[in-house]
């Protein structure tokens, strides 16, 4: 045994023992019957448990209570509750002499230790009862919530779920709500899988308001993870069409799985960067001015000096994604979008970029 794991046995003991002296005078004063200390000690294992033996947990004190209980610690505060226990069965005989009539300072001690020690008990009893609720009461039970919780901390998409749950935790619990909401539909992986990508793009929509307080610099960082997720697929123009018109909703269940990692890599600056805008805009950040018809003929007319065709153009205004052409002529609207530095590329970017963060 290392040093820091025999510390832990012996703090555990000296731990169990102190409470347990505590909880047998607050409850039986100093000459309790033997039977009724021994009851304690027992009451005192439970507290103990119920107190300190299920984790820190991932969201504070709820999900706290709900982690499998450390069996090392259970196995301490029993050990010790049989040296405890021992100690007292092998003190004289079961009930103690009549003891003398109680002074103030006694009833008052007591008193105080009452006070102290029926929260300490109710907590401990309540840990309990609400843990093993947790295992019974079915798939709604957060001790199943914090498996789907981490389910999808380390899946596929860990990355992007990962920051949710740093960056924006109320909308992770939302999401693990209305996953038991729709628990009868979903039965396997890839059906988890597409109810995820829907929430994605779900979160996406209700976070584009704040798109406007995007800084120019964010939304390059944008568009760049929207060109990498189409240049991801340029060899299977068909799939890169549907992703440019429809994003990840464009993916059937059996597509979803092979690319998951490439979700991951488009979400997560995505979101992020509408996390950041909704910050800056509570602030009071200024939003640009909108775009002119100027601003488009200087913007396309830089398109076509960077090499883009206007057969190329003319493919994406018909926004015909079965046209051979779709992918490279959307790959090459991007990169010019990006690369882009006047003030009207930037006006453009602006309005086309919110056109998509606002597009299902």
């Amino acid at each position: 045994m290392s040093a820091v794991a025999f510390g832990q046995v012996i703090g555990c003991i000296i731990g169990f023992f102190l409470l347990s002296i505590f909880l047998r005078y607050a409850l039986l004063g100093l000459n309790g019957p033997k039977r009724g200390q021994l009851w304690v000690v027992l009451l005192t294992v439970v507290v103990a448990v119920g107190l300190s033996s299920f984790g820190t947990g991932t969201g504070g004190f709820v999900n706290r209570i709900t982690n499998p209980p450390d069996m090392g610690r259970v196995v301490c505060y029993v050990l010790a509750a049989l040296v405890v226990g021992f100690f007292i069965w092998r003190r004289g005989k079961n009930d103690p002499p009549t003891p003398d009539a109680p002074n103030n300072e006694s009833i008052i001690g007591r008193s105080v230790g009452l006070v102290l020690a029926v929260p300490i008990i109710l907590i401990g009893l309540g840990n309990i009862a609400v843990h093993i609720y947790a295992l019974t009461a079915g798939p709604e039970s957060n001790a199943s919530k914090a498996k789907t919780r981490a389910f999808m901390l380390n899946g596929d998409m860990g990355d992007f779920w990962q920051m949710i749950d740093q960056r924006a935790p109320g909308e992770m619990d939302l999401i693990i709500d209305r996953i038991y909401a729709h628990k009868d539909d979903l039965h396997t992986r890839e059906e988890m899988m597409v109810f995820f990508n829907k929430e994605i793009t779900d979160l996406r929509l209700s976070l584009s308001i704040y798109g406007p307080a995007m800084t120019d610099a964010q939304r390059i960082d944008v568009l760049e993870s929207h060109f990498d997720f189409l240049r991801a697929f340029e060899d299977r123009p068909a799939l890169c069409a549907k992703a440019a018109m429809n994003g990840g909703t464009a993916f059937s269940q059996a597509k979803l799985r092979s690319v998951q990692g490439i979700l991951n890599n488009v979400s997560v600056p995505i979101i992020e960067n509408l996390l950041d805008a909704k910050l800056a805009a509570l602030e009071g950040a200024i939003t640009p001015t909108p775009s002119t018809d100027e601003d488009y003929e200087i913007f396309f007319s830089e398109l076509q000096d960077r090499g883009m065709s206007e057969d190329a153009l003319d493919v994406l205004a018909n926004g015909d994604p079965t046209h051979p052409d779709f992918c490279p002529a959307s790959i090459a609207f991007l990169e010019g979008m990006i690369e882009m530095q006047s003030t009207a590329g930037e006006a453009v970017r602006f309005e086309i970029l919110q056109e998509m963060l606002g597009t299902s």
